[in-house]
Parts: structure tokens; C-alpha cells; sequence
């Protein structure tokens, strides 16, 4: 569903037109005067997102039409998961960061940094998959009409899974740029390093599995 589409306006329409279409088209189609009931629900639901700068935002960047999964509850997991992570880091010495000499705020900074751009990446691979399993349905026809189409449904079948997966990566980069925007909100007071505000350590190691499907927390370990 394009709410533009579905309200009938373009991508540049202001809060007011969002407003005026809304109530011409939900007057029009409300099935309390004989309008669709399924047409009304969508109208409603074009608003609700284009009325919503968030949620907007969000189907600009995405296409997603569904609430965000971030709550505060995760984003809260995510930081206790992060700190638990960072605070126990340790080199196979023993040794680890200094948080007097040593911005860790940043180091934190730069693996959420560095997640969101593999993230992307695999956003980009997710929709690439999808497409081309569309593409691939729509080109596959069974000869004999009536029978069992086992190349459709598997294909079908992949499209659903790479669907399942365009949506995890995409819920894990909303959730690791929320908690961006928490650090984000914090001074860390450093002293000075002999390289600066921060030296190489623990902190900044991110493993190969940094980016799991799903909503999983980034994995840092020290190496």
C-alpha cells in the first residue's frame, strides 16, 4: 500500500493537504454512509503514516507501512547490552581499555557506526533477493494448467523468507540508530592517550557475526 497513492497525493504534500485529503476521502468511502469498509481502513492507515513525521520518514526510507518495533523497552536492552559488553572486554592478556585516558563513548560510536553500514549493505542484498525471486515468479509458467505449481510455491517460499529478512535488518538498524541518538546524548571525559582521545583496544574489535538477522544486539568481543 502507497498511502500518497492511497490519498491520492504527492510526496511533497504538506501536513494540511495530508489533513484535507484524509477528510474528503474518509467522508467519501466511510461505511457508515455505504462506503468499503477495507477502502476506509486503508485511507485511515495512508493518514496515520503521512500524518506521523516519524512514521513518514520511516516509509520514505523503507516502504515499511507497520508501527516501528523500536520501544523502549529494546532500546534499553540494547544499552544494557552494549555497557555489559564494553565493561567486560578484555584482551586475551588480561589487559583492556582505560576509561580515564580512553573515549569509550566514541569507540561505542564507532562499532554502532560500523554495524549500520554492514547493516545497509545487507538491506541492499535482502531487496535485491526479492526482486529477483518477483522477477522469477513472474516469468515461470507451468505448461499444463491445474497442477501442482512447485516451482511457483518455491519460489514464493524464497521471496517470503528474504522478505522475513529485508525486515529483521531493517528493525536492527532502527534499533541500533535509536540507541546511536542515546550516546549521542552523553559527554565522555577523556584525558589525553598517546594517540589522542583514544587508542586501539577491546572496545573497538567487533566480531564477524557483528550483524545477525533479527533484532539480536551487536556482538563485540576482544581479541
Amino acid at each position: 500500500m502507497n498511502p500518497y497513492d492511497a490519498l491520492g497525493v504527492g510526496k511533497d504534500a504538506s501536513a494540511k493537504e495530508v489533513g484535507a485529503a484524509y477528510r474528503k476521502l474518509s467522508k467519501l468511502h466511510h461505511p457508515d454512509k455505504g462506503g468499503d469498509r477495507d477502502k476506509f481502513e486503508e485511507i485511515k492507515l495512508a493518514f496515520d503514516i503521512l500524518s506521523n513525521p516519524e512514521r513518514r520518514k520511516r516509509y520514505d526510507e523503507s516502504g515499511r507501512t507497520d508501527e516501528s518495533p523500536v520501544t523502549p523497552q529494546k532500546v534499553r536492552i540494547y544499552i544494557e547490552n552494549t555497557i555489559r559488553t564494553v565493561v567486560g572486554a578484555e584482551r586475551p592478556d588480561g589487559s583492556t581499555d582505560d576509561p580515564i585516558m580512553e573515549n569509550i563513548r566514541d569507540k561505542i560510536l564507532m562499532n554502532i557506526a560500523a554495524g549500520k553500514m554492514e547493516l545497509r549493505k545487507n538491506i541492499f542484498k535482502a531487496q535485491r533477493k526479492v526482486e529477483r525471486a518477483q522477477r522469477m515468479i513472474e516469468r515461470f509458467k507451468p505448461k499444463v494448467a491445474g497442477r501442482t505449481d512447485l516451482v511457483g510455491d518455491a519460489l514464493k517460499g524464497q521471496k517470503k523468507f528474504w522478505e522475513g529478512e529485508l525486515r529483521s535488518f531493517q528493525d536492527a538498524l532502527e534499533l541500533a540508530e535509536e540507541a546511536e541518538r542515546v550516546f549521542n546524548s552523553y559527554d565522555y571525559e577523556a584525558g589525553p592517550g598517546p594517540e589522542g582521545h583514544y587508542s586501539p583496544g577491546p572496545a573497538m574489535r567487533r566480531s564477524a557475526s557483528v550483524i545477525p538477522p533479527g533484532l539480536r544486539h551487536l556482538d563485540w568481543k576482544a581479541l
